[in-house]
């Protein structure tokens, strides 16, 4: 079995693999890295409010408003409990959820391909995870790409090319 995973897909294809036997690679495509995903949700957030022109004081401000929701919620997790204008059971996937946890368990080779100027994943994020992954991961950034990778066949293509080379 080989599971390719996009974007939150990459996290469910990760979760997959460490239920089931005989998982001889995973690819992600523009799925996350090493950061908790919180970190990488906030990263979002801020990355949008500053491409909308919000003033850095304005920013930093709700950031950490958004990270009260969500240690509150988290805290006291019931499904209508809000965070970030969202129900616990809205955000619950995501907060239960580390993609690194997953490919650590993992026994497999590990493709990943991510677009630097990705405003969901961070590319630090990424780099974290390949360094504590090592050899178990192949990892290609595109520098001149963001999250538009997801609907490249291009990518695809090389993915599946790795997968062949195997």
């Amino acid at each position: 079995v080989s599971i390719l995973g996009q974007g939150d897909g990459g996290r469910i294809g990760a979760n997959l693999a460490t239920k089931l036997e005989n998982v001889e690679a995973l690819i992600l495509i523009a799925s996350g890295g090493g950061w908790p995903p919180i970190e990488e949700a906030l990263y979002s957030f801020r990355s949008e409010m500053a491409d909308g022109g919000y003033s850095p004081q304005y920013i930093h401000g709700f950031i950490v408003g958004a990270k009260r929701e969500f240690a509150q919620a988290l805290e006291t997790p019931k499904t209508d409990q809000k965070a970030f204008g969202y129900t616990y059971k809205y955000w619950e996937s995501l907060l239960k959820t580390n993609l690194l946890n997953d490919l650590v368990l993992l026994n497999c080779p590990i493709y990943s391909v991510n677009g630097v100027r990705d405003d969901r994943v961070p590319i630090e994020s990424v780099d974290a995870m390949t360094k504590y992954l090592k050899d178990k991961i192949t990892l290609k950034r595109k520098e001149k790409a963001g999250r538009e990778i997801i609907q490249d066949h291009k990518i695809y293509t090389e993915a599946i090319s790795w997968l062949s080379d195997r």
